[in-house]
């Protein structure tokens, strides 16, 4: 996946919702609501709300109601040095590359000053969203800002070789080296092995 391209991250509410109130996709019997329960607990200051919200970003990804192709989205709980509950940090992992982080999200953030159940899980995969959205968008202009620091010309850039020999990088003469009239080389290509059958 080219990391420069724009993504946004799956979140709409209404597909969220319907996705909470129905059965998990081959199953019969209790919602995802349910099995989760995202019941009247399930609100801003509610018990064992850290674990809940894990489950509910973790099922809504692999069913995929939310989240996007080649990253795995996770919250974490942040606790203070009081043992209380500071907020949540919000990560986002790609296939390939860092981890990328966001924190800290309150609880009230996440869930809403009013919502239970499953509204409020509603509106925290719509800020999840939101934000992981946001996140991507900045490792995007960041990438962008570097790639035109270094245009395509560069010396210190690897540059293509034929297909199946190895990059060569050009040796640069340090400033204690003694003069020489011959010009720099490129790395020797490794002796290629026969293949075999």
């Amino acid at each position: 996946m080219d990391p420069i391209r724009t993504v946004t991250c799956d979140g709409d509410a209404a597909t969220i919702r319907a996705y909470l109130t129905s059965q998990p996709p081959g199953y019969s019997g209790p919602t995802v609501a349910q099995r989760l329960a995202l019941d009247q607990s399930f609100h801003s200051g509610g018990h064992s709300v850290a674990n809940r919200l894990y489950d509910l970003v973790s099922w809504a990804q692999e069913d995929g109601v939310f989240g996007l192709d080649d990253h795995e989205v996770h919250t974490y709980q942040v606790v203070g040095g009081s043992a209380a509950v500071s907020g949540y940090l919000l990560t986002v992992q790609p296939a390939f590359g860092p981890q990328l982080c966001f924190g800290t999200l309150t609880e009230a953030e996440l869930l809403g000053h009013g919502p239970r159940g499953v509204d409020a899980a509603v509106h925290a995969l719509t800020v999840l969203a939101s934000h992981v959205t946001a996140l991507l968008g900045e490792q995007r202009r960041h990438l962008v800002a570097m790639a035109s620091r270094f245009p395509a010309s560069h010396p210190d850039r690897p540059t293509p070789a034929p297909a199946g020999q190895p990059f060569t990088r050009p040796i640069l003469a340090s400033a204690d080296a003694p003069p020489t009239s011959e010009p720099p080389t490129g790395i020797a290509p490794a002796p290629q092995r026969p293949r075999g059958r």
